[in-house]
């Protein structure tokens, strides 16, 4: 694997890692980076293409979550600026918190320590490109009771409401910031995407157990937390996804009309529409800097998470690697 043509060799990829961790992921957006560029076509194709920097941020965060919560994990993310409050900071600060965690002053750290965690990050990005052979042949291998083509068509029911709840999210932010009216269209899109979602997630959970069966098991554990991530950060109980998933199930045609028909019918869905858009409209992150802090951004990021993993674990499982 080390000799396909498509993918670089980890000193290539360091190089890139060093350069970004210089700059911060808002380079991502204008400038190109030849080596993650190409790790991102291996990883997803046409769409690494068509948006080389998203595909990039999303395959470095999650090669970073791959790294566990320990130390080198929580360095890496603090290097990178993906913990809280750190996207924007300058490199300087971004390395100083990184040396923190080690108990080692900035200098220090710079020398061999941070070399050694880029080439983790490194190593953890080319696996994500090509896969481990032990890892994919296991996922590969007919297990007893498994129907893999059944279990993804699961994890696609679950990636279409993702889909529309991270892209109707983002339309109604940048609206918004518009001063355009019609992002509170939006915000109440994404309500009912998010409806769908906690509808599909609790059939998964009824027919699976909510086991995710994927290529390994830190990729089973990220999808994992970016689902309960997606939940976690909306303002709904779990008493109010239970309202909105009876109401959806009630209706004779449960489509989006009129569902949001129905909410702006009731006290409760009004109540709950009202709770809904206050928490969007109060992310005031910049367009250029958000951060891991706001909670809106924070259902993105995992949605971005959970969309490019499942994709990709797919291609391998089928082996259709781009």
């Amino acid at each position: 694997m080390s000799g396909s043509p498509t993918v670089p060799d980890n000193a290539a990829i360091v190089s890139d890692l060093q350069e970004l961790r210089r700059r911060g992921l808002k380079s991502l957006r204008d400038r190109r980076y030849s080596s993650l560029g190409a790790l991102g076509r291996q990883y997803q194709g046409q769409q690494a293409a068509d948006d080389e920097g998203t595909t990039v941020e999303t395959m470095l965060r999650l090669a970073i979550e791959r790294l566990g919560k320990g130390p080198l994990g929580e360095a890496a993310r603090l290097t990178f600026g993906f913990a809280a409050g750190t996207r924007g900071m300058p490199s300087a600060a971004r390395r100083r918190q990184a040396a923190a965690v080690y108990d080692l002053q900035p200098e220090s750290f710079r020398k061999q320590p941070e070399h050694d965690l880029l080439t983790e990050v490194a190593r953890e990005l080319r696996q994500l490109a090509l896969g481990q052979p032990d890892q994919v042949a296991a996922v590969q291998q007919p297990i007893p009771g498994v129907d893999w083509v059944e279990r993804f068509e699961w994890y696609y029911r679950l990636w279409a409401p993702i889909s529309g709840l991270r892209n109707d999210l983002d339309a109604a932010l940048q609206l918004r910031n518009q001063a355009d009216d019609e992002w509170d269209d939006y915000a109440s899109y994404a309500l009912v995407h998010l409806t769908r979602f906690s509808l599909v997630l609790h059939r998964f959970i009824d027919a699976h157990g909510g086991m995710w069966l994927l290529g390994d098991p830190a990729t089973e554990d990220a999808v994992s937390e970016a689902v309960y991530q997606i939940g976690l950060n909306t303002p709904l109980s779990e008493r109010d996804e239970s309202w909105l998933r009876t109401q959806f199930t009630a209706l004779a045609e449960p489509e989006l009309h009129p569902f949001l028909r129905a909410l702006e019918d009731s006290d409760t869905g009004r109540a709950l529409l009202g709770e809904w858009r206050d928490w969007l409209d109060r992310c005031q992150c910049s367009a250029e800097v958000p951060t891991r802090a706001c909670h809106v951004h924070a259902v993105i990021m995992n949605c971005d998470l959970y969309l490019a993993a499942i994709d990709q674990q797919w291609r391998k499982q089928t082996g259709r690697q781009a």
